[in-house]
């Protein structure tokens, strides 16, 4: 009885285990995985936190300097004075420094107004952690197309390859055929020697689909950061129609939307920011308040002691003259925000382009579908037709073969016009930055 109990859960072990290797990987997961591990994603994530460090620098000029100074030095010469004899009858020589000079000093320095600059630098900081968070998004969405291709990919190679060996094996029975009727002297050498061609064709055809299947497996694991070898279990039926429309948004509206147009645009805030900057560094007076500590010796009348001593004050940097820097800087940046207005027209008409080409690529997509559903329901007629033709005695089993071959191939026609549909479909919801991965 104890036997029994463990076969019993062995077996259900068994399924499983098997149940969970078998386990059908969605795109969605697939997509979250290839997030998170995908080491070229590695390189974006380190911009975003550099930037982050950038805006804790800037906010760092709101705080006071301090410095510390300590110099140790011996004078080769120290001037003295020697003081005539009195009524003790003694000269006596002071010196006005000593042998072992010390000097040391802590000084604090404090900007308490810097016409806006260190705001403006906090703000232009910000702006760059969002050109950050931009660009590595935009590096997500590349990332989770360029898997989207791969998915489907497969899918189609799948599907593609099982028609291939279909269609394979009925033109290898077709040789077959071609050579017992030319053993009958009913079929030429030309006849076999053509079918033949064709079936190594097939054979080829065949190969090329398992060639490609193992490719994109590997692409697969190279995006969602896994080991090149790991094994891949996905679905393998296609969608048969992209789960959306042509027109989602206006076109402006699309445009707007786009994270390129978004970068250069927040380049126009930067610019200011850049110019305020400028101004308030090189052609307004910056005052300070300042306060320092300082001990040192050579000091009368006891040179050698160490002796301290603190000042506070305000002092005040007007700037005069500095080689004309300003005013080339501001012009340089002047010429940026000109060449970001001359930008803006092509990346607007650039986006504009590609999302109007996005969107005729699928709407001829979907005529695409239309066409090849009419000719695959034509070479399924032609192939029930030539069926009963078969089974009546009108048609010989050579020209069945041959109709359940063409009804395969536009199968195979139809399965890529699926799949082609289907990327045109996620292309065109990838340009507009509308969501596509949640409706598979």
């Amino acid at each position: 009885m104890p036997f029994q109990v463990l076969s019993v859960l062995a077996f259900f072990v068994f399924l499983t285990c098997a149940a969970h290797s078998e386990d059908v990987e969605t795109l969605p997961d697939l997509v979250e995985e290839a997030l998170a591990k995908n080491p070229d994603l590695t390189a974006t994530r380190e911009s975003v936190f550099e930037a982050e460090a950038a805006i804790r620098q800037a906010r760092s000029a709101h705080w006071p300097s301090a410095t510390g100074t300590g110099v140790y030095s011996r004078p080769s010469y120290i001037p003295e004075f020697e003081v005539p004899a009195g009524a003790e009858g003694q000269p006596r020589t002071i010196k006005f420094g000593t042998e072992n000079q010390i000097n040391a000093e802590l000084k604090a320095i404090y900007p308490f107004f810097t016409w806006g600059r260190t705001q403006a630098g906090i703000e232009l900081s910000k702006l760059g952690k969002e050109t950050a968070e931009d660009i590595a998004e935009k590096a997500k969405r590349a990332l989770t197309l360029a898997l989207t291709r791969v998915y489907f990919g497969l899918a189609l190679a799948h599907e593609s390859q099982e028609l291939a060996e279909e269609i394979r094996d009925l033109i290898g029975e077709q040789v077959e055929m071609v050579r017992r009727r030319k053993e009958t002297g009913y079929a030429s050498d030309f006849d076999l020697l053509r079918m033949e061609v064709e079936l190594a064709q097939a054979e080829s055809e065949v190969l090329a689909r398992n060639t490609q299947t193992r490719r994109l497996k590997v692409s697969l694991n190279r995006l969602t950061g896994r080991s090149i070898e790991q094994s891949v279990s996905i679905s393998t039926t296609l969608p048969g129609q992209p789960p959306g429309e042509v027109d989602t948004l206006s076109l402006d509206r699309a445009v707007d939307r786009h994270l390129d147009l978004k970068i250069l645009m927040r380049g126009y805030r930067q610019y200011e920011l850049q110019k305020s900057i400028t101004r308030s560094q090189y052609l307004r007076p910056m005052p300070a308040a300042f306060f320092s500590y300082m001990v040192r010796n050579g000091l009368l009348p006891d040179v050698e002691e160490l002796q301290d001593s603190w000042s506070v004050g305000v002092s005040v940097t007007i700037p005069i003259f500095d080689g004309f820097l300003t005013k080339h800087t501001l012009e340089k940046l002047e010429a940026g925000e000109r060449r970001l207005r001359a930008e803006e027209l092509s990346v607007r008409s650039e986006i504009g382009e590609n999302i109007v080409i996005g969107r005729t690529n699928f709407a001829e997509a979907l005529e695409q579908i239309e066409l090849v559903e009419k000719q695959q329901k034509q070479a399924q007629k032609g192939y029930e037709i030539a069926r009963d033709a078969y089974q009546s005695g009108a048609l010989s089993s050579l020209d069945l073969i041959e109709a359940q071959r063409l009804y395969r191939r536009a199968n195979l026609r139809m399965i890529a016009t699926r799949f082609d549909a289907v990327v045109k479909w996620c292309a065109m919801r990838d340009a507009e930055y509308l969501p596509y991965v949640e409706f598979f």
